[in-house]
């Protein structure tokens, strides 16, 4: 159950194992909030039982969620407030030298119980490829809702949820796989089309990602460029 609501603005959820890096420390920092914004850190819990504790604690109309190990750009969630639809994404690339593919993902095909998603690489370049890339590594391009992107599944990384997507679906909102230490996104996101709800990612709120290595869109087009392929992410269950 969430609690009421008791204010305006956005509830900023933010899971953290550890100390908080820097990467998420200044994104925070710089964050452009409304007014009334708070923020909810849920520590050292795994990802899925943190996921649903920011949920519990929603004490706001919006969720906005991202990670401590990116770096986001300051108007991240003034831009995707702006669209003003329940369930919005920017762009985070995963943190792989090999494949800094977007988390942004269509559905793929279910098999052997395991759900396969496909990332909306061509989409992502197709709106990248229009832009100056002189731009800093968390950025903000200018994007039309026409550039917004549907999708099947999204990561968690900079992600705004409305409250009245919570109230549709029953818990766990967020939950993951027996022996996996992910994949509780694209539980989420399962749970909120079956309930009706369609899922955009905003192409121009683009993010910085350093689990490892910071990777940004700068890579994923010199990725692209050297043939780098679309990438299928399989998630069991659900």
């Amino acid at each position: 159950m969430m609690l009421e609501v008791t204010g305006e603005g956005v509830q900023i959820g933010l899971p953290v194992v550890g100390d908080l890096p820097d990467e998420g420390f200044y994104s925070l920092l710089s964050l452009i909030k409304p007014k009334g914004s708070k923020l909810n850190k849920v520590t050292n819990l795994p990802v899925d039982t943190a996921r649903n504790k920011l949920v519990e604690n929603l004490e706001r109309e919006w969720l906005f969620m991202f990670d401590s190990d990116e770096t986001i750009p300051s108007e991240a969630l003034t831009k995707l407030l702006s669209w003003n639809l329940p369930i919005i994404s920017g762009v985070v690339f995963q943190s792989s030298l090999e494949r800094p593919a977007p988390t942004i993902y269509r559905y793929g095909q279910r098999k052997n119980g395991r759900h396969y998603y496909i990332s909306k690489v061509p989409e992502v370049e197709r709106f990248l490829l229009k832009q100056n890339h002189d731009k800093p590594l968390a950025t903000i391009f200018p994007s039309t809702r026409d550039d917004l992107i549907e999708c099947d599944g999204v990561g968690c990384g900079c992600l705004l949820i409305h409250r009245s997507v919570f109230e549709a679906i029953k818990p766990p909102y967020f939950k993951v796989n027996s022996g996996k230490t992910s994949g509780e996104d694209f539980y989420f996101c399962r749970k909120a089309k079956r309930a009706g709800f369609k899922i955009y990612a905003d192409p121009g709120v683009l993010c910085g990602h350093k689990p490892k290595h910071l990777i940004g869109y700068q890579y994923f087009l010199s990725w692209r460029k050297a043939g780098g392929d679309n990438d299928i992410h399989g998630d069991i269950g659900g």
